[in-house]
This record gives structure tokens, C-alpha cells and sequence, in this order.
């Protein structure tokens, strides 16, 4: 699962149309003897071509509490 993120802005990263190729790796956990830890081994691989690929637009919604709590956007607060 890839997702790739749009960021309204003046300048966009993408500037210049241009083909998107994606490669794939299928991986393979193979245990490192004396350790816990394992290494990963490529055993397949996949091209892909982008270019006719569908896709889903999804906003999401960022900010920072110093920006949230704003006092002028405040409509009601209180203490219990």
C-alpha cells in the first residue's frame, strides 16, 4: 500500500508532466543467526506503468493546536 499525498501550494512538486513507472520487490525475511533481527531478500520484481492508473483524491486535514485553539475561532470554554 502506497499513498501519495497532494499539498495545495503556489508551487507544486510536480511541475512537468513526465511517464511514472513503479518497481515493485518482493521480499523475504531470512532469520541472521545470534540475533534477533532478520535481513530481507529480494525474490521477485514487478515494472509497472502509471500512466493509466485511477486514482482516489483524499483531503486530509492538518494543523497544530497553537493554530486549532486560536482564540478568535473559540465559540465556548469553560471549567467543570
Amino acid at each position: 500500500m502506497r499513498s501519495f499525498y497532494l499539498s495545495p501550494s503556489e508551487s507544486f512538486k510536480v511541475s512537468v508532466d513526465a511517464r511514472h513507472l513503479l518497481l515493485a520487490f518482493g521480499m523475504t525475511a531470512q532469520a541472521i543467526s545470534g540475533s534477533r533481527d532478520s535481513q530481507y531478500l529480494p525474490t521477485s520484481f514487478t515494472l509497472i506503468d502509471l500512466h493509466d492508473l485511477l486514482c482516489d483524491v483524499k483531503y486530509e486535514f492538518n494543523s497544530d493546536n497553537r493554530r486549532l485553539y486560536n482564540a478568535p475561532m473559540t465559540l465556548l470554554a469553560g471549567t467543570l
